[in-house]
């Protein structure tokens, strides 16, 4: 249950993100859709969070990481409430249900906090086929570490990344495919606007030698 609730999370927290942000999406933007998305991130994310606390903890000092990084990532009213409103579950969960990490799970732990961390001073860009390639690859590889991983935590927090990115290689195809639309119909156009200004230049050719001829034969 936990691993379908995390990659809801994952999943709701991305798509919510894309349709407030991405210009390719905007036809789906519906308030009702959006209110849609908080509620089932929050209802997704906490009650894991409140059944895995570890999940939580690992899910909230690697978000602080890139909050701390991206000046621009937190400017959503919503999106600045949940680092606030967030840390009253540090008073609800249970610390005695936390499970003893292995090495490996450790350096999953803190290779997750510094790609947070690094992901915005990198710069990819909203729309890049090297976002799309980089996360692709990056799916796959969070999908093979979960089958090492001891920590059901562990798994938790993956699971809610592979839905966050799942959607991210999704939305980011599709918009490239949209762009790529874009830019044929942008230069079908500006075809056509240079075939009409030469149309016209030529008539004005014409135009200036019927009139030259004409006053050649009155001559």
């Amino acid at each position: 249950m936990n691993i379908c609730l995390s990659i809801l999370g994952g999943a709701s927290c991305k798509l919510f993100d894309e349709l407030e942000d991405n210009i390719y999406l905007k036809q789906l933007k519906d308030p009702s859709v959006m209110e849609g998305l908080k509620g089932l991130h929050y209802m997704a994310y906490s009650v894991v969070s409140i059944l895995d606390p570890l999940f939580f903890i690992i899910g909230y000092a690697a978000n602080f990481a890139h909050f701390l990084t991206n000046k621009n990532g937190f400017i959503n009213p919503y999106e600045r409430s949940i680092m606030y409103s967030y840390l009253l579950l540090f008073f609800i969960i249970d610390y005695k249900q936390i499970s003893h990490l292995s090495l490996l799970d450790y350096w999953i732990f803190f290779w997750m906090l510094y790609w947070m961390a690094m992901e915005p001073i990198m710069g990819f860009g909203e729309i890049s086929y090297f976002k799309l390639y980089t996360r692709t690859v990056a799916l796959f590889v969070l999908w093979i570490i979960c089958f090492f991983s001891q920590s059901k935590s562990v798994i938790n927090v993956l699971c809610y990344l592979i839905g966050y990115i799942f959607v991210s290689v999704s939305v980011q195809y599709y918009s490239l495919k949209e762009m790529e639309k874009e830019k044929k119909i942008n230069l079908k156009n500006k075809k056509g606007k240079k075939i009409k200004i030469k149309n016209k230049k030529v008539k004005k050719i014409k135009n200036k030698y019927i009139i030259y001829g004409r006053q050649q034969f009155l001559v």
